[in-house]
């Protein structure tokens, strides 16, 4: 699959949550696996960015889940 690379502004995400609808539209286009992947970028900036980005669409019940998902089966396997 094929992913856009999106340009946020920091500034204005800190109003994410707040706007109905706004964090379930981007689970809806599953930008939650695209910023996971960024989480491993060499740019520091991009890291920071797509961290907290995830921050923020944690509070949406499925982005939470698809979190959980994805991370949950390499922290059972770190912490044995």
């Amino acid at each position: 699959m094929t992913h856009s690379c999106w340009l946020f502004d920091c500034g204005s995400i800190s109003t994410v949550p707040v706007l109905a609808g706004i964090p379930s539209a981007f689970v809806a286009i599953e930008s939650v696996d695209l910023l996971c992947d960024l989480l491993a970028s060499p740019a520091e900036q991009v890291r920071g960015s797509a961290a907290i980005a995830l921050g923020y669409l944690s509070y949406n019940y499925e982005a939470r889940r698809q979190l959980l998902i994805r991370y949950l089966p390499r922290l059972s396997k770190e912490t044995k």
